[in-house]
C-alpha cells in the first residue's frame, strides 16, 4: 500500500480520520439520495479501502438511508462524513469536503449523472455515467453536458 496520507475532520473537529494509500476512485455523485444527505446539488466522494481509513475522536452517527446503505455523520455538528454500501463491504466513500486538502483529490468521474440537477454542471473533462461506472454502461459524455458524447460501443477506462 502507498504511504500517501490524507487527513480530515468534521466541522467541529469532534471526529477526524487519516487515510493511507491512494483512493480507489474519486467521484461526483448526482443521485437524489446523496444530494439530500449532503445538502448540495452534487456529492463529491473519495473511495478508499475500509482498512485504509482510521477514525479518531467521537463515534460517528449513522443513518440507514436504504436497506443496504449506511451514511455517517458527526452527531455534534452534523457534518456528513461517509457513505457505506453493504455490497462493497471492503470500501468506504468519504465526502471530499471534510478532507483537510480536498484539492489533492480531483474528481475522476461523475456517477448517477442521469439524476443531475439540470442547471448544474462542472467544467472538468471527466466521464459522466448515467448510473454508475460499475454498471458496465459507457459514459454518456466526457466534459459538461452537450460536450463530447461517447460512442455506445466504447467508454473510457474506469478504475
Amino acid at each position: 500500500m502507498s504511504t500517501e496520507v490524507a487527513t480530515g475532520h468534521c466541522l467541529c473537529g469532534a471526529i477526524g480520520f487519516t487515510t493511507q494509500g491512494e483512493p480507489l476512485s474519486i467521484s461526483l455523485c448526482h443521485c437524489e439520495s446523496c444530494r439530500r444527505h449532503s445538502g448540495s446539488v452534487v456529492a463529491p466522494f473519495a473511495t478508499f479501502r475500509r482498512d485504509a481509513v482510521r477514525w479518531h475522536g467521537a463515534e460517528r452517527g449513522r443513518y440507514r438511508s436504504s436497506p443496504r446503505v449506511s451514511r455517517s455523520f458527526c452527531g455534534r455538528c452534523g457534518s456528513p462524513l461517509a457513505y457505506e454500501h453493504d455490497d462493497q463491504p471492503d470500501e468506504i466513500d468519504l465526502y471530499l469536503g471534510v478532507f483537510d486538502d480536498p484539492a489533492r483529490l480531483p474528481a475522476r468521474q461523475h456517477v448517477h449523472y442521469g439524476e443531475r440537477v439540470a442547471w448544474f454542471d462542472t467544467v472538468d473533462q471527466t466521464p459522466r455515467f448515467r448510473a454508475s461506472s460499475l454498471a458496465g454502461e459507457p459514459a454518456v459524455c466526457v466534459g459538461p453536458a452537450g460536450s463530447t458524447v461517447m460512442p455506445s460501443s466504447t467508454g473510457p477506462k474506469t478504475e
